[in-house]
């Protein structure tokens, strides 16, 4: 008999699997659209901030005028191997 994954361990690798395909271009995203549009499609923050430690997402700060961390820009590095 097949094991059933657990529903947490099925919502992760959604999470995964969307955020890496968000990510594919390689290019900088703004975290907090990231974890917007993706609480619309139903994954939570922490599982998106879970899947986004397990794909070794590169996070860089972005500043305000003031010198104060305003929000951060999510990377996937194309050299990075992904899990699944």
């Amino acid at each position: 008999m097949a094991a059933v994954p657990f529903e947490g361990e099925r919502k992760l690798k959604a999470a995964l699997e969307w955020l890496k395909a968000e990510l594919a271009d390689g290019q900088p995203h703004l975290a907090g659209g990231l974890l917007i549009t993706g609480a619309e499609l139903g994954h939570a923050e922490r599982t998106l901030q879970r899947a986004s430690s397990l794909l070794k997402v590169q996070r860089q700060p972005t500043y305000s005028t003031r010198g104060a961390i305003e929000g951060w820009l999510w990377t996937l590095d194309a050299h990075t191997p992904q899990p699944g």
